[in-house]
């Protein structure tokens, strides 16, 4: 839940500020241009996790170079404590695996805080625009129709000036401050108590800004401003849109009234006519705060509006359908690239999740990304010698596996290792890979030369038995195990002392394969384990051992 909120999230906000930057480029521009690219965002804002489901199989993700996975791996996760591994997980425990079984799925307290924390806020914003829009419902209801003959007149010349075909009502009400419009399928313009004493002139000016948010449909876009806040209320990038929206909006609506043949001296005068008598009303009368109605004065862009308006060289052009549909198109491309393309790390581009978030305790840590497959592998007739078709055989027999539980990797290791093959060989691709900077791809490898059973590998994995990563230690160990490799006795020690018990056993497995006194000490040294999964497999090595001396 937490990874795709992160990953919606992550989304929306490529896709917000793609759009802030177009509308930068776009400032010269005709208002009702930059209006479209913010209701196009809006709207792909909503439907990317639609989009996403529906391109969930055609992801591309895109590497950065030059970050190792080392920088991604938070200190401490690599080892386990020997108090701690000794206790959650021994009635689970299994000598056979080498990893932890992976543990009971669940959020932390930190990520369901801070899910309940967006959930609550989401909430309130979502509840304060369902009121609203019963207020709006209520408004609509107990408005007074204005009857007067000469104002309908003026509301239908308006409509004919600006294309307007819509039935619009027309309303007045004591509760609203400032003309306003409002309504998707009936919409609704409503005038403030005392519109009876403007002049005509302002009257018409005002029919003709509201009548064209009704023509342009404002109140579509406005509304999903207004959902697009609520999921992202902790974005500022989703405020941002919102306002901008807003002003674009009215300036689009200002540029309408001017084509329609209104003076700008006398439309900035009747704005700041608006703005006086709102200012002059007494602090919370007649004005309904939660309902999301448009209105003609955006007080916090009076000053910006009027400039906008009175300058005669700002564009004010319709938008063309032709511009919308390239708008649309752009639109709907960086929405698709928004969750079609994926930034990891070179070392982690097709992990799903980040080790960060991924522990190394969890069987999924070790999983190699598919890009760093290699190419398809080879037939056995296609090899060079005798030595790499017996190899290729052994990995293609456990690539066969069955899978026995999910953090059985034994097929995934072994489909990955047949295919780094490389002119007829085998082996000596692995070797290579010993070495890549992925920890992962070392693992890997490790554990591939082990089941090649090629002596060739013992002096390239013995330096990995001091890797900073625990895996990477055990797979090195188990492979020199399985090649039946002899330790220099100051490694078995350091080994014997691991913090990871998946490691200490391993070293019991190693000493009940030799003798010796320097071997049955250490069994018995370990026969003490703090972990009873290396404490029993040990007692029970030496239990095997004194049978065997009877």
């Amino acid at each position: 839940m937490m990874g795709f909120a992160g990953e919606y999230a992550s989304q929306a906000a490529g896709v917000l500020l793609a759009a802030a930057v177009a509308a930068h480029f776009l400032r010269s521009r005709p208002a009702a241009l930059r209006h479209s690219v913010w209701s196009l965002a809006l709207a792909a804002t909503l439907a990317l996790p639609l989009l996403s489901a529906a391109l969930s199989g055609h992801r591309i993700e895109l590497r950065l170079p030059g970050i190792g996975p080392r920088s991604v791996t938070p200190a401490g996760v690599e080892a386990t404590a020997p108090s701690q591994a000794g206790t959650a997980l021994e009635r689970d425990f299994n000598p056979g695996l080498l990893l932890l079984p992976e543990p009971l799925a669940g959020s932390s307290i930190a990520w369901r805080a801070l899910l309940g924390i967006w959930l609550l806020g989401t909430s309130i914003l979502l509840a304060r625009c369902v009121v609203g829009r019963i207020l709006l419902h209520r408004l609509g209801r107990g408005a007074r129709p204005v009857a007067r003959a000469r104002i309908q007149e003026l509301l239908a010349e308006a409509s004919e000036a600006l294309g307007c075909r819509r039935r619009v009502l027309l309303l007045t009400d004591e509760q609203v401050s400032t003309p306003a419009a409002f309504g998707v399928l009936r919409p609704v313009i409503v005038l403030p108590a005392g519109w009876e004493a403007w002049p005509l002139p302002r009257i018409k000016a005002v029919l003709l800004h509201e009548l064209g948010h009704v023509a342009r449909f404002d109140a579509v876009p406005q509304l999903l401003a207004e959902i697009v806040r609520a999921i992202h209320w902790f974005d500022p990038l989703a405020w941002y849109a919102a306002r901008r929206l807003a002003r674009d909006r009215e300036r689009a609506c200002d540029d309408a009234v001017l084509r329609a043949g209104v003076g700008p001296r006398d439309y900035a005068a009747c704005i700041l006519e608006a703005a006086r008598e709102i200012h002059a009303r007494p602090v919370g009368s007649g004005v309904l705060p939660m309902i999301p109605m448009i209105s003609i004065i955006a007080r916090t862009e009076l000053e910006s509006r009027l400039v906008a308006i009175l300058d005669p060289a700002v564009p004010r052009d319709r938008t063309r359908w032709t511009q919308r549909l390239r708008l649309a198109l752009l639109v709907a491309g960086c929405a698709i690239g928004a969750v079609s393309l994926r930034i990891a790390p070179a070392a982690q581009a097709a992990e799903p999740q980040a080790l960060r978030i991924i522990p190394l305790d969890d069987p999924r840590s070790e999983i190699v990304p598919v890009a760093s497959a290699g190419g398809a592998d080879l037939s056995a007739a296609a090899l060079r010698n005798d030595a790499e078709r017996a190899a290729f055989q052994r990995l293609r027999a456990a690539a066969a596996h069955v899978k026995t539980w999910e953090g059985d990797l034994v097929r995934e290791r072994a489909e990955w290792a047949l295919r780094q093959a490389r002119d007829g060989e085998v082996v000596p691709p692995l070797l290579r890979a010993l070495g890549d900077p992925d920890w992962r791809v070392q693992a890997y490898a490790a554990w591939a030369l082990g089941v090649a059973a090629d002596r060739r590998a013992v002096g390239p994995l013995l330096p990995l038995l001091g890797h900073p990563v625990w895996r990477v230690r055990s797979m090195a160990l188990y492979a020199l195990l399985d090649l039946d490799a002899d330790l220099p006795p100051a490694r078995v020690d350091a080994l014997a002392a691991d913090p990871a018990w998946q490691v200490r056993i391993g070293v019991v497995e190693y000493l009940a394969r030799r003798n010796g006194p320097e071997a049955l000490a250490g069994l018995r040294a370990l026969a003490s384990d703090p972990h009873a999964g290396t404490r029993m497999t040990a007692q029970a090595a030496l239990a095997q051992r004194e049978a065997r001396t009877r």
